[in-house]
């Protein structure tokens, strides 16, 4: 990998248009056009960075990867912003190097299995559906935040999206929810606990 692209790594977010042209290789402050390029060399790293920007945008917009932030240029759409380490850790588990050439050390997650994937597990046969889905809703909201809603709210609205056969909501959301004042707008845990 050139130093160029290593140097890269001194950065602690990045734009989109960076973290796929970084992921093909290309310096991000450089034009993809190179007059040495063959047409057709030229066409597949076009496509591979529109694929990798799609990718990229759906874990985004489901609130899995980088962050929403404003845009100078489009103040009324936003943009996503995406932090260093967790863009390593994306590419890292998805078989990608960031910056293409530099590999990582697979995450500690990617490796072995922790005792909650096991205990998750839906083979498990300690494991009730109901508690399966309490634990795994809970678990988003810890992690996400309630995004503006009570605990209440949020999980019954994760349910409803990731469980939508689910006929007993209330019931398990009696069990989720931790705050029944109906406090809205929790952060993350991490967020929180700062």
């Amino acid at each position: 990998m050139s130093n160029r692209l290593k140097d890269w790594l001194l950065c602690k977010e990045y734009s989109l248009d960076e973290v796929t042209k970084l992921l093909i290789g290309c310096d991000p402050y450089e034009s993809l056009f190179d007059p040495l390029l063959d047409v057709e060399d030229y066409n597949y790293l076009e496509a591979k960075m529109a694929l990798y920007e799609r990718l990229i945008l759906e874990e985004a917009e489901a609130g899995r990867l980088g962050k929403k932030v404003l845009s100078k240029e489009h103040p009324d759409e936003g943009c996503f912003s995406f932090g260093q380490e967790e863009i390593i850790e994306w590419a890292t588990n998805s078989g990608l190097e960031f910056p293409y050439g530099f590999s990582h050390e697979p995450t500690q997650k990617s490796k072995t299995n922790s005792p909650l994937d096991e205990l998750l597990d839906p083979n498990n046969p300690y494991l009730s559906d109901k508690l399966r889905v309490i634990i795994d809703v809970w678990l988003e909201l810890v992690e996400k935040g309630t995004q503006g809603q009570t605990p209440k709210q949020a999980a019954e609205r994760i349910i409803k999206d990731k469980y939508p056969a689910t006929t007993d909501v209330k019931e398990l959301v009696k069990v989720i929810n931790w705050y029944p004042q109906g406090r809205k707008d929790f952060p993350p845990l991490k967020e929180y606990k700062k």
